[in-house]
């Protein structure tokens, strides 16, 4: 630890500083998107965007499970659909820090209503080929360590999807089978427009 808990840090412009966010659950609990608070001298606080500046978390005692931490390589974090076939693709890494399990990884829009089709395949992580025919859904088991690949396609269906990464994003989840409800081991985003 370098610095001393709870104490304002002075960022230069284009700078960066990084923290360690500790958290000690008391109970068992499943998805919840933990927003934090980013407050500036003389500026507007930051506004919390879900998959950008928050963290979903878990908590649970007893069998070890998966805990997929999900990196999405696009350009600059945005996938441009253009092209004459409306079309654009990102990938995402993924590594196991728990336990093992049966997931199902799969690609949405986080509710909100956009003109655009996903699909998802797992992929070689030496070649970046599909493994098998991009899907609405890829289901596989992982082991602790595991660190499958996934290609995300975008493709256009006709409408515009303007420019705001806030609330235009691509969801990637990685969700555990076989508990009673559906919980989300892992997750990414990267913004999307139309160009």
């Amino acid at each position: 630890m370098v610095g001393t808990p709870n104490t304002p840090a002075d960022i230069a412009p284009h700078g960066s500083q990084t923290y360690v966010i500790a958290v000690m659950a008391t109970n068992n609990f499943n998805n919840v998107e933990m927003q934090f608070g980013f407050n500036c001298v003389g500026v507007a606080p930051a506004q919390n965007i879900t998959g950008v500046n928050t963290l979903l978390l878990s908590a649970f005692e007893g069998l070890l499970r998966p805990d997929i931490v999900a990196l999405a390589a696009s350009d600059g974090g945005i996938v441009n659909v253009s092209g004459p076939l409306l079309a654009g693709s990102f990938a995402v890494a993924t590594i196991n820090l728990g336990g093992d399990g049966t997931i199902t990884a799969s690609a949405d829009t986080g509710g909100v209503s956009l003109p655009v089709e996903l699909s998802i395949c797992e992929t070689d992580p030496v070649t970046s080929i599909c493994k098998d025919r991009p899907a609405d859904t890829v289901r596989r088991g992982i082991n602790p360590g595991q660190t499958p690949t996934y290609g995300i396609f975008v493709k256009g269906t006709g409408g515009a999807v303007p420019f705001d990464p806030a609330v235009n994003r691509i969801f990637v989840r990685f969700k555990q089978i076989g508990t009673t409800s559906s919980v989300t081991r892992g997750s990414t985003s990267v913004a999307v427009r139309t160009r």
